[in-house]
């Protein structure tokens, strides 16, 4: 079912013009970054703070083992780990610092947005701001211009 499904995504992805690819490529690119920050913002809010999220193998393994893991059965699944690299281009430096800024804002949005003493009005406008500040992101300039992609 999956080859199926895959198959099907390679033939409507083909058909595409390379500006709707772009498109479509820019947004789930957008899409995934506002997902990493509202993931760590969910484990962030639900731990209490970053600390515990930052942690290493080590750290990991120790309590995965002390959670009733195995040593053996740790070390065959992690034997088994592979790793895929995958090449994406890179924003300038000024756009890098601009999306990384409102990365930043969005994610102290979020944070306010959890406090227990906000009014409805000030939730309102905390929502606007996210908003705003995701309807920035969408138009800030790419890296590439359309005549950076003629070849």
């Amino acid at each position: 079912m999956a080859e199926l499904l895959e198959k099907q995504l390679a033939s409507e992805l083909s058909k595409m013009t390379l500006e709707d690819a772009l498109t479509l490529a820019r947004a789930f690119s957008h899409y995934l970054n506002l997902m990493g920050i509202a993931e760590t913002h969910h484990r962030v809010r639900k731990r209490g703070n970053l600390v515990q999220i930052a942690k290493s193998c080590d750290d990991v393994f120790n309590q995965l083992v002390q959670g009733g893991v195995s040593p053996d059965d740790l070390y065959n699944t992690v034997c088994k780990q592979e790793v895929e690299i995958v090449l994406t281009a890179h924003p300038t430096q000024i756009n890098r610092r601009t999306l990384q800024y409102k990365h930043i804002r969005i994610a102290h949005l979020l944070d306010y947005n959890d406090r227990p003493d906000l009014s409805v009005e000030d939730r309102e406008m905390v929502i606007e701001d996210l908003v705003r500040e995701i309807t920035s992101i969408w138009q800030t300039d790419e890296p590439w211009g359309s005549t950076q992609l003629a070849m």
